[in-house]
């Protein structure tokens, strides 16, 4: 394969050609591509320059080394491994496939989950941010919003209290505040800020609940039922985090351990 080397400005072609055009006619493409191939087409691969050594630590003999001087380019190229589709789509996809083999498996067995986990309690709960004030909203049955009983026309500020639009999924107004006087910003954001505080505060408080509905300390509640769970954070169109988790009860052992006959998802 003849080389060429980098092509300049003044060759009408824009600059991603230009790169494209560079790089594929360099000595270590072939190289190159394979390693892109290793990391799963990441966007936004991270370039690592240095060296390691694996050394044996009872005789002193060097078992590997490795530079990214021998590497394409003169370096350590690895996947960013970011977990938001909009930073990086092969990434997110890796994390996502991997998220759904982990969920799975928790409630039907495999991946070393004993099969047994399928006759546990589970159920799946979503936890909602309280409302900071109303806003546009997209609706199946299309309506913003309605007037409440009780309501007047316009709040204190003289702004409506109610939209009759109907808005589209992808409506910029949606998830933006009827009146944003109204609308209280800092407790908005004093939820985001402690959503992970709330959540263990929430996991800790559940195994209170179960106590009390059985009569039994927190500390033999934890001796006779585990919760297992796997959640995930998003963002509402309002901005606000909520949770989504699938939950289990397992015994004290963990997934190989039944329950207790009164931990059920009713209890």
């Amino acid at each position: 394969m003849s080389t060429f080397g980098p092509i300049g400005a003044d060759s009408g072609l824009s600059f991603t050609d230009r790169e494209i055009l560079t790089t594929a006619t360099h000595p270590d493409f072939r190289a190159w591509l394979t390693r892109i191939g290793h990391i799963g087409g990441c966007q936004h691969p991270v370039h690592l320059v240095g060296h390691t050594l694996t050394v044996d630590t009872t005789t002193g003999r060097l078992v590997h080394s490795l530079t990214s001087a021998e590497q394409p380019h003169g370096r350590l190229t690895i996947a960013c491994g970011n977990r938001r589709q909009s930073r990086c789509e092969p990434c997110a996809r890796l994390h996502q496939g991997d998220t759904y083999q982990v969920v799975v498996s928790g409630l039907a067995g495999g991946k070393s989950v004993p099969d047994a986990v399928r006759n546990h309690p589970r159920v799946f709960v979503t936890f909602t941010a309280p409302s900071f004030g109303r806003v546009h909203r997209h609706t199946n049955d299309g309506i913003c919003r309605l007037a409440r009983r009780g309501d007047g026309l316009a709040c204190t500020h003289g702004r409506p209290v109610v939209c009759p639009e109907r808005h589209t999924a992808d409506d910029p107004l949606v998830g933006s505040p009827l009146c944003p006087d109204c609308y209280d910003y800092p407790a908005a954001v004093l939820w985001n800020a402690y959503t992970r505080d709330l959540w263990q505060r929430l996991h800790r408080n559940l195994y209170e609940s179960l106590a009390s509905s059985q009569g039994m300390s927190r500390t033999a509640a934890r001796q006779t039922v585990r919760v297992a769970y796997a959640k995930v954070a998003e963002y509402q169109r309002r901005g606000s985090i909520h949770f989504h988790a699938v939950t289990r009860f397992d015994g004290p052992g963990g997934p190989g351990d039944p329950p207790p006959a009164w931990a059920t998802w009713r209890c």
